[in-house]
């Protein structure tokens, strides 16, 4: 156990580390800047394509009010149309996010890693590390996407020819009035929700224990230069080994995630409860400024659990190869020609 608890206090004690902090801020930004680009750009047009026929007909509701119905009549003539414009758009914004998430979970460990292996914190040079190896990572999460899917629908199977099954059966809705609360069709979708939060907690539990195998795909590829499926056979190779340790490891790291979120809130809630005085003295700007001092304390906070994640995760990864005797490889520091040389911020 004491090895568990190493790795973990490494982690922690790096983690506090003002610059590699701020790092992981301008990595959460620059996440969150294209994921609302990619929305934008995928869901506005489907939005457009939608609505525009429906717009179109709007300005004609003024000189006669039955164009209403037209229009109503028209949306539901037009719902399997609707339906796969926005399945389409749906299916292609989780292909592009989970494209975008490998590029930055890959650039997250790799600043993590080089801030262990050689002090450095370079987010061109982590990008760049993990640009290299995005494409196998997005293979391998696209492969255990499909898998824990299947893994769901074949979970809630019961559940959903249950529903089937009861739905057909469903008296109409005047019989539901006069049998109130006590109809057998209510009763038994109240079983029906039980069941169904019973099948829900039993697909929680099993990714649970899937957690150090899914936790150790994206190491193996980048650190170890691999492509999907022999990072994927990697990541169980290391999981099942020891996997009870590996499974302790992990339970440790989120503990230790809740604990920095829990004291960072007491500090928070307590400046802000000394600052109450204050701010009603001072007046409105007094409040306003205490605000926006709670929210940067918020936002550091996550920053925060954003860099002890990464690097247990790469601790993890050095604990996990250890267990099977083959030490942890590291990524090669990329670096940058001498005529181009990267700003470091911060």
């Amino acid at each position: 156990m004491g090895n568990n608890f190493h790795g973990i206090v490494e982690a922690l004690k790096a983690s506090l580390n003002w610059r590699l902090i701020l790092r992981y801020g301008l990595v959460l930004v620059v996440y969150l800047f294209v994921l609302l680009l990619i929305a934008l750009l995928i869901f506005g047009p489907a939005i457009w394509i939608v609505v525009t026929p429906l717009l179109e007909k709007l300005p004609l509701v003024q000189e006669n009010p039955l164009v209403i119905l037209e229009m109503i009549a028209f949306f539901f003539q037009s719902l399997p149309f609707i339906i796969a414009v926005l399945l389409i758009a749906v299916i292609v914004f989780c292909i592009l996010t989970t494209l975008w998430e490998s590029l930055i979970e890959g650039t997250e460990l790799s600043i993590a890693s080089n801030f262990f292996s050689i002090g450095k914190i370079s987010f061109l040079d982590a990008w760049h590390a993990a640009k290299q190896k995005m494409f196998p990572i997005f293979k391998a999460k696209l492969v255990v996407g499909v898998l824990l899917f299947i893994l769901y629908i074949v979970i809630m199977l019961p559940v959903i020819l249950s529903a089937i099954n009861l739905f057909s059966s469903m008296p109409s809705l005047p019989e539901l009035l006069l049998q109130g609360t006590n109809s057998p069709f209510l009763m038994q979708m109240s079983a029906l929700s039980d069941f169904q939060g019973s099948m829900s907690l039993l697909y929680s539990a099993i990714t649970l224990f899937l957690t150090p195998f899914l936790l150790l795909i994206v190491p193996s590829i980048l650190f170890e230069n691999l492509g999907a499926i022999s990072g994927l056979k990697r990541a169980w190779h290391l999981s099942k080994n020891n996997y009870l340790r590996n499974l302790v490891f992990i339970i440790l790291i989120g503990l230790v995630e809740i604990m920095i979120m829990v004291v960072a809130m007491i500090v928070i809630l307590a400046l802000l409860f000394i600052s109450v005085a204050p701010m009603l003295a001072f007046g409105i700007v007094a409040m306003i400024v205490g605000l926006i001092i709670v929210v940067i304390l918020f936002l550091l906070m996550i920053f925060w659990v954003m860099a002890y994640h990464s690097l247990a995760i790469v601790k993890f990864y050095e604990f996990a190869s250890s267990n099977v005797g083959v030490p942890a490889k590291q990524p090669q520091p990329t670096k940058p020609a001498p005529e181009k040389k990267p700003v470091d911020f911060f």
